[in-house]
C-alpha cells in the first residue's frame, strides 16, 4: 500500500487509541514517527504522515474529525440497508 493513504488505511479502533493516548498525553507534542512506532503504531507511522509533526490538539481534532465521519458513514450505509430490505419485502 502506498504511503499516501494517510487515514484511510488505518483501523476505528487504533485511530481510537491513539486518540486517547493523546488526550492523556502519552504522546510527544509535537507528534513524531518515532514515538508511533515505539507504542505499536506502526502502519499509521509508515501510512499517516498528515499527523506527523502536529502539535497534541491537532491530531485530536484530526482524529475526532476521522472518527466522527466514518461513524456518519456507517450509519448512513446501515439505514440505506434498511431501506433496501423494506422496498424488497425483507422486513
Amino acid at each position: 500500500m502506498s504511503r499516501t493513504a494517510g487515514l484511510t488505511a488505518i483501523p476505528d479502533p487504533e485511530l481510537a487509541r491513539l486518540f486517547r493516548l493523546s488526550v492523556r498525553g502519552e504522546l510527544p507534542d509535537p507528534i513524531e514517527r518515532k514515538a508511533l512506532l515505539l507504542r505499536g503504531f506502526n502502519q499509521l507511522a509508515d501510512h499517516a504522515e498528515v499527523l506527523h509533526g502536529l502539535s497534541a490538539p491537532a491530531v485530536q481534532a484530526v482524529l475526532k474529525a476521522v472518527i466522527a465521519e466514518r461513524k456518519a458513514v456507517a450509519q448512513k450505509l446501515k439505514l440505506l440497508e434498511q431501506l433496501k430490505r423494506q422496498v424488497s419485502g425483507g422486513e
